[in-house]
């Protein structure tokens, strides 16, 4: 056997194709025979699969060998070495085999007494076979380099489909002797790879047992668990949901939610998924606080849902948007009595109308069209129903629309025993009767687009088989993309958020004003124009930017504007462009923006804790026992100081509520005023021992 070395260049992954030589088929290389090829120690691996793939080959281990001076060695043969006679009778349409008695051969050594290289050579041919040629590629594996681009493709989330199109586009430059997928493997291989992502048993229960007890257990999810059948005679049936960490810390700075369900979540019509969206502090858009997953559509698992809720995750809702749904209200009303229910304006109207379609009705003498003018007719009266602030035109708008249909009776009677038998009713629907800080749930819009994208998006518009894949997309891919999103939106990435829209849009406007227009516009809260007050709390009067003679209220308290009367205000809750002129005029700065500062401190706080609360615990002990400076003490300290100001800002309308309860022990709220109390005093101390960096506020220094 020949052995005579081409050069005493040594290869590696990026410069073998060079020591390759033409085949007789354009496009497919060749090693050349009996030459020795030097390549790198640390690639010979990669380099093999790279030959393997320009030369339309694959060679299998055929023994290994060991001698004096070695470190390996290794011969391989040509994947259609040897024989193999077909059985037609058992399988009649069968390929033909690609064993066809090849006996090329491949060595591959590494010497002692230089371990950094391993040579190659080729010492037979192929025979019985041409590398390359169209009825051979069939017979090779797939490139591991395509089989890596599969995985990554479907760990996406991609389809089988439109896997194997992208793989397609991507290894068509690669050249004509490679094998390219086909749709079996592309989803034989991503039927193996569920088994790795969420397919922790073949029993579908077993599984989600694991995912629960085992896998969300280990990141500290709040997991919620129960058995139905005891509910229910026995039937099979069950409720779980699940919480991150991340979910739980913005549910707690949170007061207004949405909750609803959505079905065709999995194979099986029965199972629905729960849950409660709220709107992110941050980046202003729906946030998915919680999910529930059961096959029992009654208000047992709802209820025991928040009661879990409430207990494990310090769920405390002031207000939460559903739609018209008698069982989520009584669900609702007996887990958390506190808690304001509200209808979905959307849901609302629509039963108004479809039972005014289905109840009203003229007699023979009306036409169909004068029919159809009647109805539109009472439509837009409850239209504007609906959206009436004022309680006094409210109620006198709710009566006039009775006498409107007193020749009705059928949706008259509806109408009263539904919607306005009693104040609870009222409440329920009634935009009087919502909060300030709930106007932007007058619908349930939030968790309705949330549950589109999640079908859109995540399910690509297919149902699921199994639950356990449900629960990976919810704490996988769901998880991930909000993180990002709010990381994004947070370093003003890309384009700007919901808020930051706004904010500039309403920023926009107001600079446009000149300056010689401002005292025509504003007045103080004395009556007078002009910004000469020592003291700017109080209520402004802003002019509109649109009528003459309509003026809005604009309040600052502790030099902070807090609201306006506008109707934008009252529905978006963000600055508006009064609010703007007013900042602009005077110098103040936005409640809302120091609000949202201290939100996103809670919020990097607790995410701080639960990522690694043992090591920040001892790190600050570390710090205190040490001695450090005041600031090296004081910004952990500070910072939860802030924390705890913002949940008693948060839990104001609880003490309202806990002064309306007859006969309710004092001690505990003895304790708490003498505890806030001595807060005041030490910070008024802070403030009185270091003045030169507190501002005066009868001042504008």
């Amino acid at each position: 056997m020949s052995n005579n070395n081409i050069n005493n260049t040594i290869y590696d992954i990026s410069t073998i194709q060079q020591v390759l030589i033409n085949s007789p088929l354009e496009g497919i290389k060749m090693l050349p025979l009996n030459s020795t090829i030097l390549v790198k120690a640390s690639e010979w691996e990669k380099c093999l699969e790279r030959i393997n793939v320009l030369c339309s080959t694959k060679w299998n281990k055929k023994h290994k060998y060991s001698g004096k001076g070695l470190v390996f060695g290794e011969t391989k043969k040509c994947h259609r070495a040897g024989q193999y006679i077909t059985n037609r009778q058992l399988r009649l349409a069968q390929k033909d085999t690609k064993a066809c008695s090849c006996t090329a051969a491949l060595k591959i050594i590494q010497h002692l007494d230089n371990p950094n290289v391993v040579t190659f050579c080729q010492t037979r041919a192929h025979v019985n076979h041409v590398p390359g040629d169209w009825d051979e590629v069939r017979t090779l594996p797939l490139p591991s380099e395509a089989i890596k681009i599969i995985e990554d493709q479907l760990k996406s989330g991609s389809s089988c489909r439109s896997t194997r199109i992208s793989v397609l586009r991507q290894i068509d430059s690669w050249g004509v002797g490679v094998r390219k997928p086909n749709y079996e493997e592309i989803y034989n291989r991503m039927r193996k790879m569920t088994t790795l992502l969420y397919m922790f048993a073949s029993d579908e229960n077993a599984s989600i047992s694991i995912w629960l007890n085992v896998k969300l257990a280990e990141q500290n999810y709040c997991i919620f668990e129960i058995n139905l059948s005891v509910y229910n005679d026995g039937k099979k049936q069950f409720a779980f949901g699940f919480q991150s960490p991340m979910q739980v810390s913005i549910m707690r700075i949170s007061q207004s939610f949405c909750l609803d369900a959505t079905h065709s979540i999995s194979s099986r019509s029965d199972e629905v998924l729960y849950t409660l969206v709220t709107r992110h502090p941050q980046t202003g858009k729906g946030f998915p606080v919680a999910y529930m997953v059961t096959n029992n559509q009654t208000a047992i698992p709802i209820k025991l849902w928040l009661d879990h809720l409430r207990i494990k995750s310090s769920f405390v809702p002031m207000n939460i948007t559903i739609d018209c749904s008698i069982m989520e209200v009584n669900a609702i009303k007996e887990a958390l009595p506190h808690a304001t229910i509200h209808y979905c304006d959307f849901h609302v109207l629509r039963a108004w109308q479809h039972n005014l379609d289905s109840k009203i009705k003229l007699n023979a003498s009306y036409t169909s069209e004068q029919l159809g003018n009647y109805k539109t007719a009472l439509k837009n009266y409850l239209r504007h129903i609906l959206i009436e602030s004022n309680e006094d035109v409210f109620l006198r708008a709710i009566e006039d629309f009775k006498l409107m249909v007193q020749d009705q009776p059928q949706f008259l009677k509806y109408f009263e025993k539904k919607w306005t038998e009693n104040e609870e009713l009222l409440r329920r629907w009634g935009r009087p009767y919502i909060s300030q800080q709930h106007q932007r749930y007058v619908t349930n819009n939030y968790v309705e687009s949330w549950h589109n994208q999640l079908k859109t998006i995540y399910f690509g518009r297919a149902r699921i088989r199994r639950l356990d894949r449900l629960i990976f997309i919810l704490t996988n891919d769901v998880e991930f993309y909000f993180e990002q999103e709010v990381e994004r939106i947070h370093f003003n990435n890309g384009k700007m958020g919901p808020i930051d829209n706004e904010l500039a849009r309403n920023s926009f406007v107001a600079s446009k004003i000149q300056n010689d227009m401002l005292p025509s516009m504003i007045l103080n809260p004395l009556g007078e124009t002009g910004n000469s007050m020592d003291d700017y709390n109080g209520e402004w009067q802003i002019r509109s930017f649109v009528t003459e003679d309509k003026w809005y209220t604009v309040n600052i308290s502790n030099d902070l504007i807090q609201s306006c009367t506008c109707p934008n205000f009252l529905t978006r809750q963000i600055p508006c462009k009064h609010s703007h002129l007013l900042k602009r005029y005077c110098g103040a700065k936005f409640s809302f923006i120091e609000q949202r500062e201290i939100a996103g401190v809670v919020l990097n706080r607790q995410d701080a804790v639960n990522a690694n609360e043992n090591e920040v615990e001892e790190e600050v002990e570390e710090e205190l026992e040490s001695g450090g400076t005041a600031e090296d003490r004081g910004v952990y300290v500070f910072d939860e100081i802030a924390a705890y100001s913002a949940t008693m800002h948060h839990g104001f309308e609880d003490l309202q509520t806990l002064k309306t309860i007859p006969g309710l022990d004092q001690t505990k709220a003895d304790l708490i005023k003498r505890a806030l109390a001595d807060a005041v005093r030490l910070m008024d101390e802070y403030r009185s021992e270091n003045p030169s960096y507190f501002r005066n506020l009868n001042t504008q220094r």
